[in-house]
This record gives structure tokens, C-alpha cells and sequence, in this order.
């Protein structure tokens, strides 16, 4: 039974109880939250019977190890979870609460982290909380991060992130490219693979991991057996390949029958452009900028989005939109080639 009632202080406190079982209690800014929550305990209590309570000796850094052993993730969701686990690690899981993750939350702020960011680590942290209570069974608040990232708003806090934007002038990117060819010692050919993202529009970690076999040069395309997608699983895909990338490809693959075009951890490529861009002056200038141009060049040609939805992989147009940087400029000489064609 769940009961909600204004505190001394003027916030709203949510009260759940259920016959053998411990109580649950948490104070809120509005009472619409409370009463959410209080909705969602009850139905977490209603099923408790069916789950187990952690063993003692289990921490938060193992049922987070847990879940990354068993749930693929991507990149950015690894690092978000290896930064909770070093906070709150040591937690036990039976001692877990909303005070644990008020408590990172409050730091993280106070480190001048904005919203979008911290909104990130907690939706990394309920798909833990969600694992632990629905693939485990263990008896824990699968909801707590949730709630907490509601709280951010409720502090004024925009969990918006703000959309990149830069986009390399053609003499920029000539300056890193040619830093890092003047280099002996760099044994990643990453001028090579950088002239192919500027001319593919492809992410990165797909160019690496693009094979000689999977190359049709027929059809002026790359088969991708596992591309990124806005849900986190990966799907086959046929891309085209610009005339200018694929000859960056048989360069690449030349001499060769089989086996990566670029045999690399894609971290260390783009390490080692981050260094040649800060040596030249252009720190904060990333490799997944040239995907941001190539996107752009295509708009700009007049292909139309769907065309281009074809060689990025974006699976709505929202998310291929804030990928292209059309100015008033580029606007007003598209219109009048249009309109020239028109009056011939």
C-alpha cells in the first residue's frame, strides 16, 4: 500500500509497505513524481517473490561486470560503466539505494559534468539495475536510476545534448594530413584511412573493420555484415562507396587476397589523429568529424536524404539532419542552379 504525504520541509514523501517484505520510502520535489514512484514500487514489490536477495559479499562493481560479460555494449556505455563502478563500486548490492546514486549523481555535478553526461551514466546504470532484477532475479529497485535522472530535470538540469557542429575547411584538414605523413615513426597509415571517412562518410569503427572479400567493386559498394544501429544491435548492410573512397580502398588493399583493409584498433587510429590535430593547432578536431563533411558534401551535390541515408546507415532522417551543416550560403546556390535549370 502506498501512501504520499507533504513533509515539514515542503517536499512530497512516498511511503510503500507490502506484508513481509521491508518498507520503502523516498521524498520528492513534486508529487507527481512521488506518486510514480510509489506506482512503480508496488509493482515491484507485487513480483519480490519471485526474486532472490544478493549475496552479501556482492558488490555493485560485479553485478556490473556481470552485465558486461553478458550484454554486448558499445563503447561509450563500457566507459560510462567503468566510471559508476569506480564511484560506487564497493557498494554492496543490498545496501544499493537512492542515496547511492543521489550521492555520484552530487559529485558528478559538483565536477562541473553537465546533464546530457550524467543523464548518460544513469541510463547506463539502469540497464544494469534492469538486468539484475529481470535477467538474475536478484531482489533490488530496478528503478532508482530512472528516478534520479527525472530528478535532474526537476533541478533545472538540461540532460540535452548539445549537437557537434564542426565541420574541417578542406585547408584544416590538409594540415593534419600532411603533419602525420611527415611523421617516420607512425606505423598506422591514418592519412590513408582519414582521406577515406572525408570521402565515405563512414564511422570509423566500420572502415576498420571492412574486409578485401566484403569489397564489390561491381557494384561500387561494401558489404557490412554488422552496422551500427540507433537501438544498439547491429544489421548487414550493402553501402556505396563514392569512386574517390573506393580507390582509396584498392590502394589499401593492394597486393593482398583477404583479411581487414586496415588491420587497426580504431581507437588507436583516432588517437593518433588527435595527437597530429593538436600538434598542428586543431586540438578538439576529431576523425568522426570528416563523417560530419562527407554528410554534408552529399547535401550539397543535391543527393537527396534518403539517397544519403543510404551510404551514412542513419535510420531516420531526424538523426541524418544534425549531421548536415547547410549554410544560407550553400542555400542561396543550390536555389539558383535550381532555378536556372528551371527557366531552361
Amino acid at each position: 500500500m502506498a501512501t504520499i504525504f507533504k513533509t515539514k520541509d515542503g517536499r512530497w514523501r512516498a511511503q510503500v509497505r507490502k506484508t513481509g517484505l521491508p518498507s520503502k520510502s523516498r521524498n520528492f520535489t513534486r508529487k507527481a513524481d512521488a506518486n510514480a514512484w510509489a506506482a512503480q514500487m508496488e509493482s515491484a514489490m507485487s513480483g519480490s517473490a519471485g526474486t532472490i536477495t544478493a549475496p552479501s559479499a556482492m558488490t555493485m562493481a560485479m553485478l556490473i561486470q556481470a552485465y558486461q560479460r553478458d550484454v554486448r555494449v558499445g563503447r561509450t556505455t563500457n566507459a560510462n560503466l567503468e566510471r559508476i563502478s569506480k564511484a560506487i563500486g564497493s557498494v554492496p548490492v543490498r545496501k544499493f539505494n537512492e542515496i547511492t546514486v543521489q550521492t555520484f549523481v552530487d559529485a558528478r555535478i559538483k565536477e562541473g559534468i553537465t546533464g546530457a553526461t550524467i543523464a548518460g551514466d544513469l541510463s547506463a546504470l539502469s540497464s544494469v539495475l534492469r538486468y539484475a532484477r529481470r535477467a538474475k532475479h536478484i531482489d533490488i529497485d530496478d528503478g532508482i536510476a530512472a528516478a534520479a535522472r527525472r530528478g535532474l530535470t526537476a533541478r533545472k538540469i538540461s540532460t540535452r545534448s548539445k549537437m557537434r557542429s564542426r565541420i574541417p575547411t578542406p585547408e584544416e584538414f590538409e594540415r593534419v594530413i600532411a603533419h602525420i605523413e611527415a611523421n617516420p615513426r607512425n606505423t598506422i597509415p591514418t592519412a590513408q584511412i582519414a582521406r577515406f571517412l572525408r570521402h565515405s562518410a563512414m564511422r570509423l569503427s566500420e572502415a576498420t573493420s571492412i574486409t578485401i572479400e566484403n569489397i564489390r567493386h561491381n557494384e561500387g559498394a561494401v558489404f557490412l555484415p554488422r552496422r551500427k544501429t540507433p537501438t544498439g544491435a547491429d544489421t548487414a548492410a550493402l553501402v556505396p562507396i563514392l569512386p574517390e573512397a573506393m580507390q582509396i580502398l584498392t590502394e589499401a588493399a593492394q597486393g593482398r587476397s583477404g583479411g581487414r583493409v586496415w588491420p587497426y584498433n580504431s581507437q588507436s587510429v583516432s588517437t593518433a589523429w588527435a595527437r597530429a590535430a593538436t600538434a598542428v593547432g586543431l586540438k578538439g578536431l576529431r576523425l568522426h568529424d570528416m563523417r560530419r563533411a562527407a554528410t554534408t558534401d552529399l547535401a550539397k551535390i543535391g543527393l537527396s536524404l534518403p539517397l544519403i541515408q543510404s551510404v551514412t546507415g542513419h535510420k531516420s532522417l531526424h538523426s541524418l539532419q544534425h549531421y548536415l551543416a547547410i549554410s544560407p550560403e550553400d542555400f542561396h546556390k543550390a536555389y539558383a542552379s535550381a532555378k536556372r535549370q528551371n527557366d531552361e
